[in-house]
């Protein structure tokens, strides 16, 4: 390679490469296998007679770690991450990442190759998982609820599923309830402890929901499985700590969804009522600028095969540190990941009707412009039908809701 070695970034896939050459030295594979489950799984004789296994899954998936060995098994474990640091505690869960755990003594029993095959499918759950540092996601699954709640690395197993379980979330104290319909929202602190709070999404089904959740994923699940998969792919949104799903025999009633409530943050519906008012710059930042970093974020989610498909203006969050923009997607049950075909034009309209409706259209202009800045291809020129479209839906719908209140009164 030409250069210096300065000119070079040190990644985490030259820390993991660092450390794996180094550990499987001098060692002889005993056994390994790649099956059709998801599961990757090899076991190595190392120096002073030591064991080492190192086992993952398919991406986007998971798998309990008790699955794949015993309680009995695990006596004496360390384990360690692909990168070479040691796991504070034993892992619940084995997912994308290979986890590396190493015995001083070759174990008496293993897990056989036979015992990994017959394994259950690790994407047969339909949940998506993604392993970031400082947390692991479990599953739960008890008579009344299933679903996979985030504990923190340096947190209790079973006090933190306790304190996520609906129950408790009913149970605690409410400090703002943001909203209160047909789903509710609201903002609890689970954790004195820790300076954050939650927020918490009911999703009530009724009529047909009921029936259609039976053949579709429920909201909550949907909105674990988006914000996963945006945040595997560096679209921010809230943090997902928990989703649950209640079953009976007339399908799924209740679902809550629960993130990490993101504190000081303001929406774009703020900004275009300033700049519509005349405002020539908002905290700060000129419209030109506001706006280039806005489009942005949006054309970065759609470059990357995100598509809303709900981006009012309210869904569209940021926060501002030392002058600085931090966005985030929220209200993400319906996004669409990696459309049918790729990400076209008629994709890209579906969020951009929604996020320029509310600016005047001298500010859509300047929208539009700087959005086409982040893409390959601009958009053709008959991108303003799509929004002419959508404001004329919008009139007919405020008309006949008027005539509805007239009629009712």
């Amino acid at each position: 390679m030409r250069g210096s070695v300065d000119d070079f970034e040190k990644t985490k896939a030259y820390h993991a490469f660092k450390y794996i050459t180094g550990l499987i030295r001098h060692v002889s594979c005993l056994q390994g296998i790649s099956a059709d489950n998801g599961i990757n799984h090899f076991v190595f004789s190392a120096e002073n007679d030591s064991e080492i296994h190192a086992v993952w899954c398919l991406d986007r998936s998971a798998i309990p770690l008790s699955h794949v060995y015993t309680s009995k098994q695990l006596d004496g474990a360390e384990f360690f991450t692909v990168y070479g640091g040691a796991v504070a505690k034993a892992s619940y869960m084995v997912s994308e990442t290979p986890l590396v755990i190493r015995w001083k003594k070759p174990l008496v029993t293993r897990p056989s190759t036979d015992d990994i095959r017959l394994l259950n499918n690790v994407a047969s759950s339909g949940v998506v998982y993604f392993a970031q540092d400082g947390l692991q996601s479990t599953f739960v699954n008890t008579p009344q609820w299933q679903g996979v709640v985030a504990v923190s690395d340096d947190a209790d197993e079973e006090a933190t599923l306790a304190a996520y379980m609906p129950n408790s979330l009913a149970a605690a104290t409410e400090l703002r309830v943001l909203r209160d319909t047909r789903n509710r929202l609201w903002n609890i602190c689970l954790d004195d402890s820790r300076d954050e709070l939650q927020t918490v999404k009911l999703n009530r089904a009724r009529g047909i929901k009921k029936f259609t959740y039976r053949f579709a994923d429920s909201k909550g699940k949907r909105h674990w499985n988006n914000a996963t998969e945006m945040l595997r792919r560096g679209i921010s949104t809230p943090q997902p700590l928990a989703f649950f799903e209640r079953h009976n025999n007339s399908g799924i009633e209740e679902n809550y969804y629960v993130c990490r409530f993101v504190p000081d943050a303001f929406s774009s519906r703020e900004i275009f009522a300033a700049f519509n008012q005349g405002a020539t710059e908002f905290r700060g930042m000129s419209k030109v600028d506001m706006f280039d970093r806005m489009a942005g974020f949006v054309a970065n989610m759609h470059n990357k095969g995100i598509i809303h498909k709900d981006l009012s203006a309210g869904n569209l969050m940021m926060t501002m540190k030392e002058g600085d923009l931090n966005f985030y997607a929220i209200d993400i049950g319906r996004a669409m990941i990696d459309p049918k075909g790729g990400v076209r034009f008629k994709h890209r309209f579906l969020d951009l009707k929604r996020i320029c409706y509310k600016p005047e259209w001298p500010d859509r202009e300047l929208f539009i412009e700087s959005y086409n800045k982040h893409i390959d291809k601009p958009l053709p020129n008959w991108w303003r039908v799509s929004i002419y479209a959508y404001e004329f839906k919008h009139i007919v719908k405020k008309m006949i809701k008027g005539k509805y209140k007239r009629k009712k009164k």
